[in-house]
């Protein structure tokens, strides 16, 4: 379990493909940053603290699959600019 805000420094996992980060306690809202990880197939962010708007950014991870965001206090509007 890991509790702290979800702002990790993603520029080092660009070439990643899974991320697999439910079940802990981050907090905060999802960064825009999230669109540069352009290899991300798999992404579950479930059963976490997140807040805020889902950022228009996960639109552009064209080989994304899979997205899990429930139980998570993210509001309900989305992609805002979609």
């Amino acid at each position: 379990e890991i509790h702290q805000d979800i702002s990790i420094d993603l520029a080092g996992l660009a070439s990643i493909k899974e991320l697999f980060l439910s079940r802990n306690y981050f907090y905060g809202s999802i960064p825009n940053e999230i669109s540069s990880l352009i290899h991300m197939e798999i992404l579950h962010l479930d059963f976490n603290n997140l807040t805020g708007i889902i950022p228009d950014d996960i639109l552009s991870l064209v080989r994304l699959r899979e997205l899990k965001l429930s139980h998570s206090r993210q509001e309900v509007q989305c992609f805002k600019g979609a």
